[in-house]
């Protein structure tokens, strides 16, 4: 049963390099998506 597990570490690091350039464009982009949600709220 062990010999099909997948390998943790090699699978947290998959993570960590597809999830960083999404995780810089949102915090250099968030002035906008905040100003945008308020915008909305405010006219909706």
């Amino acid at each position: 049963m062990l010999y099909n597990r997948a390998d943790l570490s090699l699978l947290f690091g998959g993570i960590s390099l597809a999830l960083f350039p999404v995780l810089v464009l949102f915090f250099s982009f968030q002035r906008y998506f905040v100003k945008g949600l308020v915008t909305g709220a405010v006219k909706g």
